[in-house]
């Protein structure tokens, strides 16, 4: 599928150029980056930490402009907000919570609005979900598969707090390998939110073609889990989180297996963009852009600070 900008007036001065590109991209970025600050004041408890800086909200807009770049508008904004209470969730398990209590506590409100519980007052991350929910109901063949991989999602960043509090505790036993951790890579959140974003697209063919997307989709997220294990090592062991080079493999082991994961991907891919579906246009992309974005960093904001 050739990757190029809608046709407008303006392309009329021959300003269809890849630098025409990047400003039609900066543009969807900036759009979305204010749209994210917005549900950022509107949810203002659950994104009052440090880390949801601009950047954070910059990188999350940038990315989702580019993977997203000729779909409906609708289709960005929704990539945009359901990651960012992506990060919301992670934040709020990894950090805010300090007990399998209050954890468990986490999951149990949000597998309720899978099934129609309304959020509690001043619970701004089951409330920012139930609106993300209500934003794609209208895709209703696919909500079966929604609440399934919310509870897949939701599933894994249980089973990984649990790891990490063996880990810290020194419970080695209660450790996973590092094949079982890869496993667990749904608790990144990535195929959830792929899930979602094309929901807000009934012209996308998700339903049709769903098995080979998210057999793709849990691919492209196989490499993204280790390309930010090997980005944010260092963070990871300043805020106590569980990380691949925690459990025993090398650098230069990951990368290779990142080097293998990577071209199962594409192999995967390859087939479903040759048919022109925008899904997988949209995988490709997102795989691509976190190869080269966590070569030099990551999305969180800096914790530090005045």
């Amino acid at each position: 599928m050739s990757e190029h900008v809608a046709k407008h007036p303006h392309d009329a001065a021959g300003a269809d150029t890849p630098a025409c590109w990047i400003g039609a991209i900066a543009a969807l970025t900036s759009l979305g980056h204010r749209d994210l600050q917005h549900h950022i004041e509107r949810h203002s408890t659950l994104f009052e930490d440090r880390p949801f800086d601009p950047a954070l909200l910059s990188a999350i807009s940038l990315c989702n402009a580019i993977s997203t770049q000729g779909f409906p508008g609708r289709t960005r904004e929704v990539a945009n907000r359901t990651t960012l209470w992506a990060f919301g969730l992670d934040l709020a398990i990894d950090r805010a919570a300090t007990t399998a209590q209050e954890v468990e506590e986490i999951v149990r409100q949000c597998r309720g609005v899978a099934s129609g519980s309304p959020a509690a007052s001043g619970n701004h991350l089951v409330a920012f979900l139930t609106e993300i929910q209500n934003e794609v109901a209208a895709a209703e063949d696919l909500m079966p598969s929604w609440r399934n991989e919310l509870d897949r999602m939701l599933s894994a960043q249980l089973r990984e707090w649990h790891w990490n509090t063996a880990r810290k505790s020194g419970n080695r036993s209660r450790q996973p390998s590092f094949d079982e951790y890869l496993d667990n890579a749904d608790s990144l959140m990535l195929t959830f939110i792929a899930l979602t974003t094309w929901m807000a697209d009934p012209d996308l063919q998700t339903h049709q073609h769903l098995d080979g997307l998210i057999s793709a989709s849990r691919s492209v997220q196989r490499v993204v889990r280790l390309l930010n294990d090997l980005a944010t090592y260092e963070r990871e062991l300043e805020w106590g989180d569980l990380n691949a080079l925690m459990l025993g493999p090398t650098r230069t082991d990951i990368e290779n297996r990142i080097i293998t994961l990577t071209e199962e991907a594409r192999s995967r891919l390859r087939p479903l963009i040759q048919s022109q579906l925008l899904p997988a246009v949209y995988l490709n992309r997102l795989m691509e852009f976190n190869i080269g974005y966590y070569r030099t960093t990551d999305y969180w904001g800096d914790w530090s600070g005045p």
